[in-house]
């Protein structure tokens, strides 16, 4: 049958992508799976939507993507959990090859982005090329699986990050390793918004939390 491998997605009204996502989600060509819903206060029909096509539903109350997140993380019943996120296309095989190269002393998987916007690729690539040259794995929280059981320890402490502070932990565990054709199509809605602005945030924030372990800014802390 297979381990079971949870999907779990943080949404923020994200009703205009929901749908389609999920969509890719149930059409998996790997059956034993379960996908969980984190809505985080939308104002949309994101939980209308969720309730169509997920095993379970939950809401998060503390804003930030991390916190639903992670929230999801602690609900998850399988033996992997699975990242993704609610504006992301994925295709048919990406859990099957999830499962293939989760083996053995491996702790954690990632793999490839792709987007419609070239600037969006290049960021990606170029983020990915700094981080394999000092040792670091690009672990998206887009696509991203790791053993449930190397959860341990690790817990959401600002709004946002958490992929960058969980590929941190996860690293420590054991191997977490790259796999380019494990590949999923981002949104590039946010470059479309603003290119500059975007750049700017994600760069402050990366340095920051490698080096500081907190993103830039005045951000709450979970007690």
């Amino acid at each position: 049958m297979g381990r079971l491998i949870s999907v779990v997605v943080p949404a923020y009204n994200e009703g205009e992508n929901l749908e389609e996502m999920l969509v890719s989600i149930v059409g998996q060509d790997y059956p034993h799976k379960e996908i969980i819903v984190v809505d985080n206060n939308s104002k949309d029909d994101t939980v209308e939507i969720a309730r169509k096509f997920a095993d379970v539903v939950l809401n998060e109350d503390r804003q930030g993507a991390s916190f639903a997140r992670y929230r999801g993380f602690l609900a998850a019943r399988g033996e992997i959990i699975a990242s993704a996120d609610a504006d992301t296309i994925y295709p048919r095989a990406w859990l099957s090859k999830i499962d293939r190269y989760l083996q053995g002393d491996v702790v954690g998987v990632y793999g490839s982005l792709d987007s419609n916007h070239t600037v969006t690729n290049k960021l990606y690539h170029s983020f990915a090329a700094l981080n394999k040259a000092i040792g670091f794995p690009q672990c998206a929280g887009s696509n991203l699986a790791f053993k449930t059981k190397y959860l341990d320890g690790f817990r959401a402490r600002y709004p946002i990050g958490e992929d960058i502070m969980l590929a941190k932990h996860l690293q420590k565990k054991g191997p977490v390793v790259y796999k380019p054709e494990i590949q999923v199509q981002v949104s590039d809605r946010r470059l479309r918004q603003s290119t500059l602005k975007t750049f700017y945030q994600y760069g402050l924030n990366y340095c920051s939390l490698m080096f500081f372990d907190k993103p830039y800014g005045k951000l709450d802390v979970v007690r």
